[in-house]
């Protein structure tokens, strides 16, 4: 390894599901397999500068001897593999410091409110965060579409900010986000959700508003919505 790239570490994880569905109206069922295959491989160098990345190396059905994929003409011997066997990129980004901030810009994991908003996705990304007196700042700006460079009429963009804070055992943090773009409807609409948590009973409790509204189109009505969980370990269970 060169040592310019500093500490290097590999991983990876996989998995192999089966399956049946049932059409309504048929008697027949179908049954297979899918399966799951990634790697990881993460730098870090000087500087707090590091690279994270994970590569999805199969997500696909069992086809078979023959992977076609979309199309027949993909066959190129009793062996080949096809297109719908590309291994593609899953998150890869880059973090370091820049003016007191911890920076993050590329492909990254996107969770947001409990996973009722955002959930295991991903987004191309530019992040900043920083920590004063106890207080995370934190903002985004997500490039959510820009499908041909040459036409602005397809770009979609979104700005939000987060601030995670501590008051004796409560946890608190308010995540404001609004969307600008000519695409998907979503032009001037905003999120604000105020989150809390904090322990009662031995319990961990989770407490959720949110507000979206504003969209030229979607979400052009007020919506409102709320969730409280109660979370308790008791030895084997949760």
């Amino acid at each position: 390894v060169n040592p310019a790239l500093g500490d290097v570490s590999f991983g990876g994880d996989g998995k192999i599901v089966g399956y049946s569905t049932e059409v309504s109206g048929q008697d027949t069922t179908n049954a297979g397999f899918t399966q799951l295959i990634r790697t990881t491989i993460n730098l870090s160098g000087a500087d707090g500068l590091s690279l994270k990345s994970r590569l999805i190396v199969s997500d696909s059905n069992w086809e078979g001897d023959n992977h076609l994929g979309t199309s027949s003409s993909n066959i190129s011997g009793p062996s080949s593999n096809a297109g719908a066997d590309n291994s593609f990129l899953d998150y890869g980004y880059l973090q370091f410091p820049f003016a007191g901030w911890i920076v993050m810009a590329g492909r990254m994991r996107a969770n947001s409110m409990l996973c009722s908003y955002t959930c295991d996705d991903r987004r191309d990304r530019i992040l900043g965060m920083k920590t004063i007196n106890g207080t995370t700042w934190i903002v985004l700006y997500d490039k959510r579409s820009d499908a041909n460079p040459s036409l602005p009429e397809d770009d979609l963009d979104s700005v939000s900010g987060l601030v995670l804070t501590k008051f004796g055992d409560i946890d608190a943090d308010l995540n404001i986000a609004t969307w600008k773009g000519d695409t998907n409807g979503l032009n001037g609409a905003v999120l604000v959700a105020p989150h809390i948590k904090f322990p009662l009973f031995g319990a961990k409790i989770d407490m959720l508003y949110a507000y979206l509204g504003g969209g030229d189109v979607s979400f052009s009505e007020q919506h409102h919505s709320a969730i409280v969980r109660a979370e308790r370990t008791f030895e084997n269970f949760k």
